[in-house]
């Protein structure tokens, strides 16, 4: 789960927090490269910083990170781009497409923004008085 604020452990650097879901998994069940993500990911860079000193966008890049490390079957995104300024959000959208498309992992994404669901979703349902209405 990618929440709307990243959850991550302050007193661990980016590649501790990274690392933190998959190094709980059996070696088998790792089946994402993480190389290639941090790649598309572009938090190369970030890697031995503490995550206390990141911006908002970085610590929302390395909390996707870490969840697709840890390989869930599904993958709730809760409001992930809500609290970034409108540039920032353009910035992250096409790193966020690219992982939806290069990983297999089903995405759900909430968001209150349509323009945000359109960019990021093949298909949208809107909720009505907490009941989906039949599409």
């Amino acid at each position: 789960m990618v929440f709307q604020h990243a959850h991550l452990f302050p007193h661990m650097s980016v590649q501790r927090n990274l690392f933190y879901g998959m190094n709980r998994l059996p070696k088998e069940e790792r089946n994402i490269d993480p190389a290639h993500l941090i790649e598309v990911l572009q938090i190369d860079k970030l890697l031995a910083r503490n995550v206390s000193k990141l911006s908002g966008g970085e610590r929302q890049r390395v909390a996707l990170g870490r969840t697709i490390l840890a390989c869930p079957q599904l993958i709730l995104l809760d409001e992930p781009l809500s609290g970034l300024d409108g540039m920032l959000k353009y910035q992250i959208i096409p790193q966020l497409q690219q992982v939806f498309a290069e990983f297999s992992i089903p995405m759900l994404f909430i968001s209150h923004s349509l323009q945000e669901l359109r960019m990021m979703t093949e298909e949208v349902l809107v909720m009505q008085k907490g009941n989906l209405p039949n599409n």
